[in-house]
């Protein structure tokens, strides 16, 4: 009855770990099965081991998660970085809640960069509408490159040339002022 029980309990963690493994489980759920294996009155290595590796691998990602978000300081994210970090992800059958968050980020970046181009191409846009998706660009998470700055430089252009047709207040203007500046655009400094 005992060996029974106890063959009971390794059939149990083993299957457990393969779910685990083949749903990419967040690993609170590798290391409660860790624990679980821990207890066990038998040594388990086909599965105590891989699992000791899955573990070791995650706490690496979640190490170089934490010194890319540091890196990173106050600024956004940037995104040649966060896919880099990704791609290695992708790989791993252990989620981290941190890299889920900033794999939403980055879906978002491109959604908003995709709205952005689908307003730009609109022939009757709205200065409130340009504003809204400048609204939702800083608040991207993650500086999308390249693309979101032409993106932007496009939205500015465009606000300009809408200030010359409607009537716009001064801090409005003073604003665009000040974000052309920071953009240091070539083609900015006639406007």
């Amino acid at each position: 009855e005992y060996v029974n029980e106890i063959l009971e309990k390794v059939n149990s963690v083993m299957t457990q770990f393969q779910n685990l493994e083949q749903n990419r489980s967040y690993i609170e759920n590798f290391k409660e099965l860790q624990q679980e294996i821990d207890k066990l009155p038998v040594a388990l290595p086909s599965v105590a081991t891989p699992l000791k590796e899955l573990l070791s691998k995650a706490s690496n990602l979640a190490l170089r998660l934490r010194i890319l978000k540091e890196h990173s300081g106050r600024n956004k994210l940037d995104k040649g970085k966060v896919e880099q970090f990704l791609q290695d992800y992708q790989d791993s059958p252990v989620k981290l809640e941190e890299a889920e968050y900033i794999l939403e980020d980055l879906d978002y970046g491109h959604q908003v960069l995709e709205e952005a181009h689908q307003v730009l191409s609109q022939p009757e846009v709205t200065l409130e509408r340009l504003n809204e998706i400048t609204g939702k660009l800083n608040n991207m998470q993650v500086h999308m490159g390249e693309e979101e700055r032409e993106v932007r430089v496009k939205i500015w252009k465009t606000k300009v040339q809408l200030a010359k047709s409607e009537k716009v207040n001064f801090p409005a203007l003073a604003g665009w002022y000040h974000e052309g500046q920071q953009m240091r655009d070539f083609n900015l400094t006639e406007e």
